[in-house]
């Protein structure tokens, strides 16, 4: 299915519980122009914890870059889970790829909403 935008949240890449097949899957019948990855997608913590990295989760960063490289715009929200990333935001990487820590989403119908990670606020507040 061809879709104008893709929300993807709480992916935690990293930890043992990421159903990269799933999403791997997901990816494979599901395109869009947008993909947001909004929050969590790659779990700073766990790793810290304990480093546990699959090659099913290489193989997922590899095809939201390959998304991105192909002209899909990439949107890489930061969650509690990935705070680390938050020292370099606003990031662009490339002509597609932003990391930010939320975004003004406008639909096609002209209206507007603000994506954040719910637990973003939590985390900042701390």
């Amino acid at each position: 299915m061809k879709y104008k935008s893709i929300f993807i949240s709480d992916v935690h890449l990293g930890t043992k519980l990421s159903n990269t097949k799933k999403l791997l899957d997901f990816f494979k019948n599901n395109d869009s122009e947008n993909l947001f990855l909004v929050g969590d997608i790659i779990d700073g913590w766990a790793i810290k914890r304990k480093f546990i990295w699959p090659q099913s989760h290489s193989d997922v960063i590899q095809k939201i870059l390959k998304k991105a490289r192909k002209g899909c715009n990439v949107v890489f929200i930061t969650g509690n889970h990935d705070e680390f990333l938050r020292p370099f935001v606003p990031l662009v990487l490339g002509d597609s790829l932003d990391i930010k820590n939320e975004i003004e989403y406008t639909s096609i119908k002209g209206e507007k909403y603000l994506v954040t990670h719910g637990d973003f606020y939590d985390s900042i507040t701390m």
